[in-house]
């Protein structure tokens, strides 16, 4: 079996048009978390990433929620309060 190659053409430049919403200034540098365990998510001591939530230990008023980073694994255990 022969490889024959093919003559190639020039690359294509595909161009969008610009849209009002993807200008920065209406694009948000931060969104507020919508679950109440990822608002009290601290963020890792090594990297500064926010930590994701690894396991949910159930209290009567306080819930014990261990957070893990992603990037280096660092685990931490935190008291989340749970909503009256």
């Amino acid at each position: 079996m022969q490889l024959t190659s093919k003559p190639h053409s020039a690359p294509v430049k595909l161009q969008f048009p610009q849209s009002p919403i993807a200008s920065p200034a209406f694009m948000r540098t931060s969104v507020p978390p919508t679950n109440r365990l990822l608002a009290h998510a601290p963020k890792c001591s090594r990297c500064k990433r926010p930590m994701k939530v690894r396991t949910l230990l159930p209290g009567r008023k306080v819930d014990d929620v261990a957070y893990r980073c992603e990037e280096c694994g660092a685990e931490v255990v935190r008291p989340v309060p749970r909503p009256s």
